[in-house]
């Protein structure tokens, strides 16, 4: 999948346009990718509004206000046609792989996932994967500091249900400018078998046998 961020002061910004991350999704969906918002200070209706303009197939929420919007955006998924099917909630991790509480929601389990991002989402910096403890009674996605070169390493400590990256597949890394090569390289890595993951608990092997999702969130 692709995301298409909606947060005005990032490099990565898609752009006022809702037109042209129209057809920015067309194409990705085309190719065979299903197409995620990103959104921070978004409310429940303009997430939907964008969502729906744009054909978004799920939203990954970060930020206090989009977080919060969270109960809303399932409610109107219950009760619309809205073109949401899928939401990402965004949980902090610290530099030292401590999870924030300050995130702690229950999601619906079935259809949504949790991604695990760092204090400074979209900065390239990883947290420390040793200390890190996800809730395995979810599905999680793992961003932060990933690339070509360690994905792999991630995936075999850490076993999530997929990966997401950004800055990894810049060039130059960090400048918002993505490098076709270097995306191709991340999925190649991500999908390549590791081995056994040294968790062994409920839910392991969710995602450690390559058989899950690379998430890069686009630029412009």
């Amino acid at each position: 999948g692709i995301g298409l961020v909606f947060h005005k002061p990032s490099k990565r910004y898609i752009g006022d346009d809702l037109e042209h991350a129209k057809r920015v999704a067309a194409a990705a969906k085309q190719g065979g990718a299903e197409v995620w918002g990103v959104f921070t200070e978004h409310s429940a209706d303009e997430i939907a509004a964008i969502a729906n303009a744009v054909g978004l197939q799920g939203v990954q929420l970060h930020g206090e206000k989009a977080r919060q919007a969270h109960k809303a955006l399932l409610q109107r998924a219950a009760d619309s046609s809205d073109a949401i099917q899928k939401i990402i909630y965004v949980r902090t991790v610290s530099g030292e792989g401590r999870v924030s509480d300050e995130s702690a929601i229950k999601i619906d389990g079935e259809r949504d996932l949790v991604l695990y991002d760092g204090v400074s989402p979209g900065s390239g910096t990883a947290f420390e994967w040793t200390n890190f403890q996800p809730d395995r009674s979810e599905r999680f996605f793992l961003a932060g500091g990933l690339d070509a070169d360690n994905v792999q390493d991630c995936v075999r400590r850490v076993n999530p249900f997929g990966v997401d990256v950004s800055s990894g597949v810049e060039e130059p890394a960090g400048s918002g400018q993505k490098d076709l090569a270097k995306i191709r390289a991340f999925i190649a890595r991500a999908k390549e078998p590791v081995g056994p993951s040294p968790y062994t608990g409920p839910m392991a092997g969710q995602g450690g046998d390559g058989n899950f999702d690379a998430l890069p969130e686009a630029a412009q």
